[in-house]
């Protein structure tokens, strides 16, 4: 790029930080053994990921979503009760009717980003009529100041393959018919708007639920962000639609892999994700996920 001419850009970064459960959340079910010290050491680690955003691309994140935690309060620790305190994180969460209790949510940096917007879906009926309980989808409107933008950003953590992908793929199906209902309404009000679609699909690009999905391009690449046995999977992903692709002059995706994440893998060789728990055994990681980056260019 030409010395001189201002490139404007922000980052976005999507992760499942595993069942990021408050102190007490197992004392009623005996699975494992928690409470405040494994707490506080996953709440730590996941602060030091987001803080190593700043070392590998020049900036931290505007914005972050992510899934499987359990309520905002565990997410109000982890912004108030380490160093991300100094970075002005803010959160937008809502309490969805999954049956674990795990949810989506979406970090902002207020001091970067003005929320003019926040929704969730499908309503609570739709679960209802279609005889299943799963995450709501957070959708958030979002002026990013910096690069003067306004952005549409979708939080999913879609059903997973447990029961078969057969068996659930029609589960997925009915979550990504609502997205790409949702998404076709707001394009046919202003269809110059940017939407980015981040999250956990348990899915990967080729598979039919995210084909639906024909108004977006799909940004993933490199080799996964989810190791199941010897294959990394790529069901963590950020989309965009078609039509803003000529707002930006770059988009990169990438994915996060700092040392303190991984692991040596004794079974499969090579590396795998270092999680918090292997079954009832305490492993002492972050999560079973790697962290996404999507870089935006003006």
């Amino acid at each position: 790029m030409n010395k001189g001419v201002e490139i404007l850009f922000t980052i976005l970064m999507f992760w499942n930080i595993e069942n990021f459960f408050s102190p007490t959340y197992y004392k009623s079910t005996q699975e494992k053994s928690w409470g405040r010290e494994r707490f506080n050491a996953k709440r730590d680690l996941i602060s030091k990921t987001i803080l190593y955003t700043k070392d590998e691309y020049g900036r931290f994140p505007c914005m972050i979503g992510v899934c499987e935690i359990e309520n905002k309060t565990v997410l109000m620790n982890l912004i108030y009760n380490t160093p991300l305190n100094k970075l002005n994180y803010k959160v937008l969460h809502k309490e969805s009717l999954d049956k674990r209790g795990i949810d989506v949510a979406l970090l902002y940096k207020s001091d970067e980003v003005e929320i003019i917007e926040e929704n969730y879906f499908p309503k609570k009926s739709f679960f209802i009529e279609n005889n299943f309980l799963s995450r709501y989808i957070l959708h958030a409107k979002a002026v990013i100041k910096e690069i003067k933008d306004t952005l549409h950003i979708f939080v999913n953590h879609w059903p997973s393959k447990v029961g078969g992908e057969k068996g659930s793929m029609s589960i997925r199906m009915l979550i990504s018919n609502e997205v790409k209902k949702y998404t076709d309404s707001l394009l046919k009000k202003e269809e110059k708007i940017t939407i980015i679609l981040m999250g956990d699909f348990n899915d990967t690009p080729e598979s039919r639920p995210i084909k639906n999905l024909d108004n977006f391009i799909n940004l993933t690449k490199g080799d996964g962000s989810y190791k199941w046995k010897n294959s990394w999977e790529k069901i963590d992903q950020f989309l965009i639609n078609r039509n803003s692709l000529n707002k930006y002059k770059r988009l990169e995706m990438n994915i996060m892999s700092p040392d303190h994440l991984l692991q040596e893998d004794k079974k499969f060789l090579g590396k795998k994700i270092k999680r918090t728990f292997s079954g009832p055994r305490y492993i002492g990681g972050a999560s079973d996920h790697l962290p996404i980056i999507l870089q935006l260019y003006k």
